[in-house]
């Protein structure tokens, strides 16, 4: 009984290390990381991985707007396809500013994906008639919910990266004083 309870505690203990240094909370060099076998990159605290859903949220939008061409009439389709442009392209440039300045390309990310949220809401009564039974927008309104829910949790994981950030920064600076 006693080795089981050992292998228990062994596993929380990892899981607990394991969450200290995803919050960024973890001294740069500590056991802790090295244990867990992070990256060098992450062990130095960097958000690195903050840049694939940025690239990766631009070319969802991006594909989407293409897939619009197909599915939509062709006038909406166009109008898709622009919006869809403008807004993966934007993200797509900031995943590229975030590899030279980290910061610069994921709050700009943060601020497209704020502006794509926003407008996506706007489309909210389009989406209630299409769910009531009113096709005369066609499938318009649910392209566009996917493009919102993209925006939001894109928004969101970026004001959890700075809010971790910022409480890294807070620890930091307790621990110099």
């Amino acid at each position: 009984m006693q080795p089981d309870r050992e292998k228990a505690l062994g596993r929380l203990r990892c899981i607990s290390d394991a969450y200290v240094c995803y919050l960024g909370l973890a001294p740069k060099d500590t056991a802790i990381r090295r244990h867990l076998g992070l990256p060098a990159a992450v062990r130095s605290g960097h958000c690195l991985a903050m840049r694939y859903p940025v690239f990766l949220s631009g070319a969802a939008i991006l594909a989407m707007g293409v897939a619009g061409m197909r599915l939509l009439d062709p006038q909406e389709a166009w109008a898709f396809l622009q919006g869809a442009l403008t807004l993966g392209g934007g993200l797509i440039i900031c995943g590229l500013f975030s590899l030279k300045m980290r910061w610069h390309g994921l709050i700009g990310g943060g601020v497209l994906a704020l502006l794509g949220a926003a407008r996506g809401l706007a489309n909210l009564p389009d989406l209630l008639k299409l769910v009531a039974g009113d096709p005369s927008r066609g499938s318009e309104p649910a392209m566009e919910l996917g493009v919102t829910l993209l925006c939001f949790s894109l928004l969101f994981r970026v004001l959890g990266t700075l809010r971790r950030e910022r409480t890294h920064r807070m620890m930091e600076r307790h621990r110099n004083e």
